[in-house]
């Protein structure tokens, strides 16, 4: 008969074999973009989601939550695009599926990057 095992022996057990590179890799991914976007200023100063001026602050000096949920938005749109891009000419080279995820990659680069220059036209007041 097998002994009982703690609950402490449970979980590290659960953990082990929960932690892998993949898992690993996924958890620095969030976490690298949601440091990009700017947490630790918004957790710092404490800002309400939305001003009265929007959910936008005009100006450098501030950011609130909901710009910060945006940039976060925008950031891992266009990283999912150059990751579509890449895979487009490393994995399925010289077919009309290549050339989708090329165009759809690139699309999604664009619209991240349309939505930070809006983000930054508003922030400089304009």
């Amino acid at each position: 008969m097998m002994p009982r095992r703690s609950l402490f022996e449970k979980l590290e057990a659960k953990i082990e074999r929960w932690v892998n590179w993949k898992n690993i890799t996924y958890i620095l991914y969030v976490v690298s973009i949601i440091l990009a976007a700017g947490i630790f200023d918004v957790i710092v100063h404490n800002r309400p989601p939305i001003l009265s001026v929007g959910s936008i602050y005009p100006g450098f000096e501030a950011q609130t939550s909901s710009e910060m949920a945006l940039v976060a938005f925008s950031y891992t749109v266009g990283s999912i695009g150059l990751f579509l891009i890449y895979i487009s000419g490393k994995k399925y080279s010289r077919s009309r599926f290549a050339q989708t995820l090329l165009i759809a990659g690139s699309s999604a680069c664009l619209l991240a990057l349309i939505l930070l220059m809006t983000i930054y036209s508003i922030k400089l007041g304009g």
